[in-house]
């Protein structure tokens, strides 16, 4: 058969579902014609519905080779590489698409038409290095500018540069520096850019050669604070002189992605952009923001890097709820996701959490799923009533007298009874009539914790209850129990940092 002829199978085997015999007459069809470009994009499309990414951007990157001008090629290998969560390359292969040809999604749904202007434009400023050179020579002393940006957009350095050396041996850097509205520096980790212990943060210019040749760094992303710029231009391995244009660009694109998947989201996406109205040029505040990402949620919901932005903006606002929120919901969309620890160190004092208090993963979890100002009854006091008190109403129950009174929580002392648990008829009556929205039990120490059984009375159980420490036999089993007699299966949460776990019954 021809080329043209094992094509026509082989489409027809990849809609009848025989994936695995339609990639073989396309590799048929490509044997006898190698040029033809629309064999590979089908083979690309098979190996998508397999779920062979990897092999499938492979071909789409072989058909735009044959055809570079077919504006779908850019938009098939765009939305497989963010589904890979290749972000900002994807959107890159989505826009030369769109470029190509732009009413190409206008022709698919006319309401794309308003969503997609909007992306599309682009903001740049050009700023000049030399008021008297048209070039300049990097050295190991950085030349620094300022420059304003706004808040929650993706910037690139655009311009000339030459080597005689390549990248790899010869490095033109670019030191970049976060500033808030005053111009005083925000703390990095920045995303996007790399962190060296001798140079800081950093983004690399490409040298190519003698002859000067455009460059465009790798994106990188301002957030919701971040009002200038401060750049630094220098060498790293200055053996060979780097010689730049004095003119460079920073060229913005608006931190919004393109749809993933066109036909299944389209309507949502229609819907998204006709209702809302929204500019999706100068952000007002940070409200309008938060709204604008919720939307580009609804259009692309496993977009990891919507929940990461949302999580910064919440967090800078002091909702830690809502961005612990949002942190979560990136990790069940990213497998190799991080819970950014760091990132809350600055708002809590983390070392407040040592060895013999509750672990950071149930702090954040208690501070995502129970509203700040709820009271929580916790049996056993220790450094974590510390911490959960700047959040909420405290009320300790302690048999230790060295805790009592110690940190901003109302205390009910209660010795232990026989060295088991706590005092019955203290608690009886120090609990009666009393609310709250929580029962966390972390006390008393060791075994003990299983007198809770004997005293089941004692407690309002239409409260969610969290126990400490179930990484303890013992521990386990008086949650197991407690589940028991509540009817109700407890569900258990790892600390991989701590390697604890706790037991949520609700």
């Amino acid at each position: 058969m021809s080329a043209g002829q094992l094509l026509k199978q082989a489409n027809h085997l990849k809609r009848a579902g025989k994936l695995d015999e339609a990639i073989a007459l396309y590799h048929q069809a490509i044997e006898i014609n190698p040029h033809f470009a629309w064999a590979y994009h089908n083979l690309g499309d098979a190996l998508v519905k397999q779920g062979n990414l990897d092999e499938a951007i492979v071909e789409y990157h072989h058909a735009l080779e044959i055809n570079p001008k077919s504006a779908w090629l850019y938009i098939k290998l765009g939305r497989v590489l963010v589904k890979k969560d290749c972000f900002n390359e994807g959107i890159n292969y989505l826009r030369q698409g769109i470029r190509i040809k732009p009413d190409l999604l206008y022709e698919l749904d006319g309401n794309y038409k308003q969503i997609f202007d909007a992306i599309q434009q682009e903001e740049s400023c050009v700023f000049c290095l030399s008021d008297n050179e048209d070039f300049i020579e990097l050295t190991e002393q950085p030349r620094w500018v300022t420059l304003p940006v706004k808040p929650l957009r993706s910037y690139s350095i655009i311009g000339q540069s030459s080597s005689e050396q390549p990248p790899a041996y010869n490095q033109g850097l670019i030191q970049v520096e976060f500033l808030d509205k005053n111009q005083k520096l925000i703390p990095s980790p920045y995303s996007g850019i790399s962190i060296h212990k001798k140079v800081g943060t950093y983004i690399e210019i490409s040298t190519s050669g003698k002859h000067l040749s455009e460059f465009k760094t790798n994106p990188f992303n301002t957030t919701y604070d971040t009002y200038y710029l401060r750049l630094g231009l220098r060498t790293w391995h200055h053996e060979k002189q780097i010689i730049l244009d004095s003119k460079l660009k920073l060229a913005c694109d608006l931190v919004v992605p393109l749809l993933e998947d066109l036909n299944h989201n389209h309507n949502k996406g229609a819907r998204a952009g006709s209702q809302s109205r929204v500019n999706f040029g100068d952000f007002k505040n940070v409200d309008e923001a938060v709204d604008l990402l919720q939307q580009v949620n609804n259009i692309l919901p496993n977009c990891y890097g919507v929940y990461d932005t949302l999580g910064d903006i919440f967090l800078g606002r002091g909702q830690l709820s809502q961005a612990i929120s949002a942190y979560r919901k990136w990790g069940l969309i990213n497998p190799h996701y991080s819970f950014p620890y760091e990132k809350f160190r600055q708002t809590y004092d983390v070392n407040n959490l040592n060895g013999w208090a509750i672990s950071e993963d149930l702090f954040l979890y208690i501070l995502e799923t129970f509203p700040v100002g709820s009271t929580i009854l916790e049996l056993g006091s220790g450094t974590g009533t510390w911490e959960l008190s700047k959040y909420y109403n405290m009320v300790s129950i302690e048999h230790n007298q060295d805790w009592l009174n110690k940190y901003n929580s109302h205390y009910i002392y209660a010795p232990l009874v026989d060295d088991m648990w706590y005092d019955g008829e203290i608690l009886g009556r120090e609990l009666r009539n009393r609310k709250y929205h929580l029962i966390l039990v972390d006390g008393p120490p060791q075994h003990r914790r299983k007198g809770i059984l004997s005293y089941l009375n004692l407690f309002n159980w239409n409260v969610p209850i969290i126990l400490d420490d179930v990484n303890r036999q013992y521990d386990m089993s008086v949650a197991i129990a407690l589940a028991k007699h509540l009817r109700k299966i407890p569900k258990v949460y790892k600390d991989n940092k701590d390697n604890k776990y706790f037991a949520v019954i609700a």
